[in-house]
């Protein structure tokens, strides 16, 4: 089991509180099945968030002597952020020189 779902499993509303599984939670369209609880929708989401990341990735990551975990949430707030894609590199360019 991933660590992200051992401490999901601990405290589901306070991770989502504090924001541990930000960026983790794969924005997509997802067919849930009535009665599913929380946790299974999260593992759902995290799963697809799974399949989208490559070792590359973290390599980058890596290559960059950044933590893997702090490249996500960066992702997610450029996300949140550029209104139109071709914004996305200026922003990202914003984080690389603060």
């Amino acid at each position: 089991m991933l660590k992200r779902y051992a401490l999901m499993k601990q405290n589901l509303s306070g991770l989502l509180q504090i924001g541990i599984l930000e960026g983790y939670l794969m924005p997509e369209t997802y067919f849930a099945i009535p009665g599913m609880d929380e946790e299974q929708i999260i593992e759902m989401m995290s799963n697809e968030f799974d399949k989208k990341i490559t070792p590359d990735m973290h390599g980058k990551a890596k290559e960059m002597k950044v933590e893997f975990k702090d490249i996500v949430i960066m992702a997610s707030i450029i996300e949140k952020e550029a209104i139109k894609p071709e914004e996305k590199p200026i922003i990202s360019t914003v984080f690389k020189k603060a």
